[in-house]
């Protein structure tokens, strides 16, 4: 979890410096290339999961609470997420 929490943190705006670097004409190609793979390896997708908070969890994560389905269960029979509610029919 604490390396997840370190890949988001990895995560620079679009106008990053390995950006800059590798439009710029003057530089070498190698240092280019360098600086793309950088690039790439700091914006993968598949690197960074959705984790529960709480547990680690990650599998059936709740995207908008960022916690495990049994987790939120628990949460929510105690109250502590205002709003929630069991549902009945």
């Amino acid at each position: 979890m604490k390396k997840n929490i370190a890949k988001q943190k990895l995560l620079i705006p679009k106008d990053s410096i390995e950006k800059i670097i590798i439009n710029n004409k003057i530089l070498t190609q190698s240092l280019r290339a360098k600086a793309a793979n950088q690039l790439h390896n700091k914006h993968s997708k598949k690197s960074i999961r959705k984790v529960c908070l709480f547990t680690g969890r990650s599998r059936a994560v709740i995207k908008k609470y960022r916690c495990s389905r049994i987790k939120f269960k628990e949460l929510a029979e105690f109250g502590v997420i205002s709003g929630i509610k069991k549902s009945s029919w």
